[in-house]
């Protein structure tokens, strides 16, 4: 098309010239004048009764000037003619060659089930992560496992300075016993005073003031008793141990630092099984959904 299109615009112009040419030669013979007409108007042809014989020779010379030029003009036009033909004809040659069959690569289409990956940016945790925190103050006086260790459940982590605690131990089960030889005493009392009622040497009322001493001893026992498996409780939280089988995070505090109550001391996780958490789309959740509709082994 493009050469057509050059072919056109070239036959064109060749078109114009020629016209040019003749245009300009009907000028030239309607100008010319002769020496007995000089009346007549330019644009009109002079009669040939008004020519004067003297005037035939510039007639003859004019007219073999023309000729030679034309001549000229038409040398060229044909040579102009010619290199535009055979220019059309290259680029119809050059247009139609290319306009002929040519190969192309052919890939046949299969289709097939195929796997799309898709990357989300997710926070994974862990199964379990529980912060392990001081329940007691004091100082921290050993730490037996490293950042990022594994560890069992029961294994011990950290100890705590625990000689305060031992001392309220001490001093609770001192009460406790205490308690105990105090009820046991009103015990053996009340026996004593049973054989005398019975003898009818003291009145029943001694026997119910002596059990109800025996009832309150009683009840020290167990406010003694109470006290002295809360010194426990408190003596046992100054060693610190894994609550499950996993992975120690990192540990803030070392060996001499002053522990306070509810500080952190690591952080365990239980790896033995993870969860990762993403945000998706609902166009591409409800293209999920259709698959496993599909295909529920998906």
């Amino acid at each position: 098309m493009e050469g057509q299109g050059r072919c056109f615009w070239k036959s064109h112009l060749i078109g114009i010239m020629i016209r040019w040419i003749f245009t300009a030669s009907r000028l030239r013979i309607g100008s010319f004048r002769c020496t007995n007409c000089s009346s007549e108007p330019n644009n009109s042809p002079a009669p040939l009764a008004k020519l004067v014989p003297g005037n035939y020779t510039d007639l003859i010379n004019y007219h073999l000037n023309m000729k030679y030029n034309y001549s000229l003009i038409f040398n060229y036009l044909l040579a102009f003619i010619g290199a535009g033909m055979a220019g059309c004809t290259a680029e119809r040659k050059m247009a139609v060659e290319s306009n002929a069959d040519q190969e192309f690569p052919v890939i046949q289409i299969i289709a097939k089930d195929t796997v799309v990956h898709l990357e989300y940016v997710a926070d994974i945790r862990a199964v379990q992560n529980v912060e392990l925190r001081a329940r007691v103050e004091g100082f921290l006086e050993k730490v037996y496992v490293d950042e990022g260790q594994e560890v069992k459940k029961g294994q011990l982590l950290f100890k705590l300075n625990d000689e305060e605690y031992k001392e309220e131990v001490a001093k609770a089960r001192a009460n406790l016993q205490s308690a105990v030889a105090e009820a046991k005493g009103i015990k053996l009392e009340i026996d004593r005073l049973r054989l005398l009622v019975e003898k009818n040497v003291i009145s029943k009322t001694e026997i119910d003031v002596a059990q109800a001493k025996l009832d309150a001893a009683n009840s020290r026992i167990g406010a003694a008793r109470s006290t002295a498996s809360n010194a426990a409780t408190r003596l046992s939280y100054t060693r610190i141990r894994a609550p499950f089988d996993g992975i120690i995070d990192r540990i803030p505090y070392r060996t001499g630092s002053l522990i306070d109550h509810g500080a952190l001391l690591t952080t365990a996780s239980n790896i033995s099984a993870i969860f990762v958490y993403f945000n998706v789309s609902e166009n591409e959740y409800l293209q999920y959904i259709k698959t496993q509709q599909l295909d529920p082994q998906l």
